[in-house]
């Protein structure tokens, strides 16, 4: 798999048998789901991208490539079909984007060979409309639309809509904030977000009963301007960057759990420290939606407060830095049902690889 890289084989989708003599170079088993170029075109047209723009965002290539294989997964029509007509239905299969994984079930009580359908983690379903593709061990699906994971979305509303008792806090806020703020969600948004869970608005006691104006400068100040930056490789240690709202945002690693037993890599979490006085824990990174970045916190941040003390709060709770010149080569990862998981090994082999040579004007000092 390493030796091909991941924006080529994504140009070989329509292509399963020269994808397959690729593939075959990896010594693990796997099933790959085989996209059509019809229903490429539709996933890029839902995700408000081109085809330059994905080919230049390698995380995303990444992520959309990992859900879409799974390893040591046996797909042959015999296999689905014995397991179907022993009522081993729904049958679900943890992806290399782990933790998010995928299910199959039968497109018909019969459960009859190739006629299976594969739900993805946002409730999308493709139908399998070719089998048994490649050689030895491995296996080609072709299914007639790409699958969302947890990591890439549509829009915005689909977020929201998915995953209610997560995100309705925020998306209250949206409505209620007037057509300034609400421009943070829209379609087409290119900027970075930094995500509140409803929890952390409940711990924080936030009232969104409060006039517009005021839910227009919270929201505010949980977004960064521009094109989105991903956790690592948009942020060094200790970098400050600041929100629309006008808070200066300290970024802080702190090394947490063991060694990722696939990467070798250490574990990394990610915290941000607002000049107006919070510090809130990245607990799941690196979303995408659309063009936007979004970052999960678990934490509500404040407007900037007129308080001389505020900058040295912002700090009081934060965990201690690794030093100036420190930047972890790979971060934790929550999955949005808050389930710990490493980064996909491709994502983090390419972190520990990339960001120290690379600094994003977006993280310089503000």
């Amino acid at each position: 798999m390493h030796a091909v890289p991941c924006i080529y084989m994504i140009l070989l989708w329509c292509q399963p048998l020269q994808y397959m003599s690729c593939m075959t170079r990896n010594a693990l088993s796997f099933c790959s789901l085989q996209n059509c170029l019809q229903a490429f075109k539709r996933f890029l047209q839902e995700m408000g991208i081109t085809w330059t723009y994905l080919q230049e965002n390698e995380a995303l290539a990444d992520a959309i490539l990992g859900y879409h294989l799974l390893p040591g997964f046996p797909a042959a029509s015999a296999d689905f079909t014995a397991k179907f007509m022993q009522k081993i239905t729904p049958l679900k299969a943890m992806t290399a984007a782990e933790p998010y994984s995928v299910t199959f079930r039968p497109a018909s009580p019969q459960g009859t060979a190739q006629q299976w359908l594969a739900e993805d983690m946002q409730g999308n379903v493709a139908r399998v409309a070719a089998a048994d593709l490649g050689a030895g061990a491995h296996r080609v699906l072709v299914i007639d639309r790409v699958l969302y994971s947890g990591a890439y979305w549509p829009n915005f509303d689909k977020l929201f809509a998915t995953l209610p008792s997560l995100f309705s806090a925020f998306q209250t806020a949206i409505q209620r904030s007037g057509p300034a703020a609400a421009a943070l969600t829209a379609e087409g948004a290119t900027n970075t977000l930094f995500l509140p869970t409803d929890a952390a608005f409940k711990q924080g006691g936030v009232s969104l009963d409060a006039p517009a104006a005021k839910i227009a400068a919270l929201l505010k100040a949980h977004a960064l301007a521009g094109v989105g930056l991903s956790i690592p490789g948009g942020f060094k240690q200790g970098s400050q960057v600041a929100t629309l709202g006008g808070q200066v945002l300290t970024v802080m690693y702190k090394q947490e759990g063991s060694v990722h037993k696939s990467s070798g890599l250490h574990n990394y979490v990610a915290y941000m420290a607002s000049s107006s006085g919070q510090t809130a824990r990245v607990i799941s990174p690196n979303l995408f939606v659309s063009k936007a970045q979004v970052h999960v916190i678990n934490r509500v941040l404040k407007p900037l407060q007129r308080a001389a003390t505020a900058t040295a709060a912002a700090t009081a709770d934060a965990p201690p830095p690794l030093g100036p010149a420190t930047t972890p080569t790979t971060i934790t990862m929550t999955s949005a049902e808050g389930v710990k998981a490493p980064a996909a090994a491709a994502a983090a082999t390419r972190a520990a690889a990339d960001v120290n040579s690379k600094q994003p004007s977006a993280a310089s000092s503000a």
